[in-house]
Order: C-alpha cells, then sequence, then structure tokens
C-alpha cells in the first residue's frame, strides 16, 4: 500500500476507521469481468485528481512565492542526502505555481544564495533540511 500524503490533526481524541474498498470493487459475481477494474481504474484516478487538486489550492492559497515553492518541494519525495527531483521544467512549474518564470528563477536564486538549496536542472538538493519541516 502507498502512504498518504495527506496528513489531519484531530483537536480532540478520536477513533480512526480504516476502510478496505477492494473486497466491495473487486467482487468476482460481476458479470463483466472487466466491471471491476474499470470501476477501481476511475476511483483510483477520482482519488489522485482530488489529491492533485487539493495540493494546487494549498499552494496557490500562499502569498509568498518562497512558500508555494516550498509547499511544492513538501510534496515531492526527498532522497537521501536531501535530493529532489522536480517532475516539470521552470517554465511548467511557474505556470504551476501560478507565477512569471523571471520570477520564480530570481527566488530560487535567492534561495541557492540563502545557502537553503541548490540546483542544477531539475535536480534539487536541500542545504537547509529546516527549510521543508511543517
Amino acid at each position: 500500500a502507498e502512504d498518504s500524503p495527506i496528513q489531519i490533526d484531530a483537536l480532540t481524541d478520536v477513533q480512526v476507521l480504516y476502510l478496505d474498498f477492494d473486497p466491495l470493487l473487486l467482487q468476482q459475481e460481476c458479470a463483466c469481468p472487466h466491471k471491476a477494474q474499470v470501476t477501481a481504474n476511475l476511483l483510483r484516478e477520482m482519488g489522485r485528481s482530488a489529491l492533485f487538486l487539493n495540493q494546487k489550492m494549498r499552494i496557490l492559497a500562499q502569498n509568498r512565492l518562497r512558500n508555494r515553492i516550498k509547499l511544492y518541494l513538501q510534496m515531492l519525495p526527498v532522497k537521501p542526502g536531501g535530493e529532489l527531483h522536480l517532475d516539470m521544467g521552470r517554465g511548467e512549474l511557474a505556470d504551476y505555481l501560478c507565477v512569471d518564470r523571471s520570477a520564480l528563477s530570481r527566488e530560487l536564486g535567492r534561495m541557492q544564495k540563502e545557502g537553503i538549496l541548490a540546483f542544477q536542472g531539475q535536480q534539487v538538493r536541500i542545504l537547509d533540511q529546516s527549510f521543508l519541516s511543517v
């Protein structure tokens, strides 16, 4: 199973109910053997789309470009040594963050000068680990 990138903090004590949808979706009684797989695929894709939109809304709600960059980098898997691989180029990232490409490049340059990160192409190394902490 895949770890969920969603975190929920409860204000009071709660009980968590984990539901396994596989038995529901993968019933053998279906008249069409492909129906369950199509249903499972659609639900999985809907979940991914909902997660993507939720993450994008969180990013765009940030007033500062640095905070948008931080949230985007927090979504990426960190390799040993604090290395990340951006899944898009600068132009695409600027579009995703809804900022001008030159503004993004300027902010990334500042962050590199401040010793927060180092980058080469789509490879980013986090130099200040506290930057990605919540």
